[in-house]
C-alpha cells in the first residue's frame, strides 16, 4: 500500500467524517463511505475526478451496499453470470432485521413524515409475499423522494399547458431552464450518475410500465430490489449526494 503522505488527498481532516463508520468495514456500504471521503478531501481536481469515475461503476450497485465486503464480492462475481441469480443472491438476504435498520433510516431522512408512513405501510405489504402490490405502491415513492427533496431545496413546480414543470432554484426565468416534472427527468437532473443509471434502467422502467396499465412480472428478487433502491435514495437525501448535474440520459 502506498503511503498516504503521497496521495493528493487533506490527510489531516480525514478523521473527520469517519466516526460512523464501522473499523473494519462489516458492509459495502461503510467501505464506500471511506472512498467518498478521501474523494472529498482531494486536493488535486484532476485526480478528484479520475478517483470518482474510477469508482462510479460501483453506484450502480448501491443498492446492494448492506451486504457484507464478502458477500458483495461473491455478488459481483455471480452477477457477471447471471443477473437474475445475483439479484436473488441478494434478495435472500434482506431479513426483517435489516428492513427495519432500513425503516429507522429512511424515517430520519429529510422527507415529508407522510412518506415515512406511506414506506412503513408498503413495507407491510413487502413482508407479508405481497409484491405485487408492493411495487405498485413502492415505485411512484422515486419520484416522491426526489421531489421532497427538490422542494425542499428551493426548487419550485409550475404548470404551463396544463403540464408540471420543475424549475432550478437560482435559474432565471426563462422557459429553457424548466424541464417536465417526471421521474426520468428528475432522476437525469438530481441524482449522481452510477446510482442515477441504475434508476433510470430499473425503476424508471417499471414505473412507466405500471403507469401505463401494463401487466408486470412479479417476484421477491424484484420487490427486494426495488424497497432496497428506495433506502438507498433515502440514504443519498441523507448525505446530501443530490445536486444539479448536467447529464443527458437515454431516458
Amino acid at each position: 500500500m502506498r503511503d498516504l503522505e503521497q496521495l493528493p488527498i487533506n490527510i489531516g481532516p480525514l478523521n473527520d467524517g469517519l466516526d460512523d463508520i464501522v473499523f473494519p468495514p462489516d458492509r459495502r456500504r461503510d467501505q464506500r463511505k471511506l472512498d467518498r471521503a478521501v474523494i472529498e478531501r482531494c486536493n488535486n481536481k484532476a485526480a478528484q475526478e479520475a478517483f470518482q469515475t474510477l469508482l462510479e461503476p460501483d453506484d450502480h450497485f448501491a443498492w446492494a451496499w448492506f451486504l457484507s465486503p464478502e458477500e458483495y464480492e461473491q455478488f459481483q462475481g455471480q452477477y457477471e453470470d447471471s443477473e437474475k441469480e445475483a439479484r436473488e443472491f441478494v434478495a435472500e438476504r434482506l431479513n426483517e432485521e435489516e428492513i427495519g435498520e432500513m425503516l429507522d433510516d429512511i424515517s430520519r431522512s429529510p422527507l415529508h413524515v407522510e412518506r415515512w408512513e406511506t414506506i412503513e405501510e408498503l413495507a407491510d405489504e413487502y413482508r407479508d409475499g405481497r409484491y405485487r402490490l408492493f411495487l405498485y405502491g413502492a415505485t411512484p415513492q422515486f419520484e416522491g423522494f426526489i421531489m421532497d427533496w427538490a422542494l425542499k431545496n428551493g426548487h419550485e413546480v409550475t404548470k404551463r399547458d396544463g403540464r408540471p414543470y420543475v424549475r432550478i432554484s437560482g435559474q432565471t426565468r426563462e422557459e429553457d431552464d424548466e424541464f417536465p416534472k417526471g421521474l426520468g427527468k428528475l432522476i437525469e437532473k438530481f441524482i449522481p450518475r452510477g446510482f442515477g443509471d441504475f434508476l433510470q434502467d430499473d425503476i424508471t422502467n417499471l414505473r412507466n410500465t405500471i403507469t401505463h396499465g401494463e401487466i408486470i412480472e412479479v417476484s421477491h428478487e424484484r420487490a427486494a430490489v426495488c424497497l432496497l433502491a428506495l433506502h438507498t435514495l433515502a440514504l443519498q437525501v441523507s448525505e446530501g449526494r443530490l445536486g444539479v448535474y448536467n447529464q443527458e440520459r437515454e431516458i
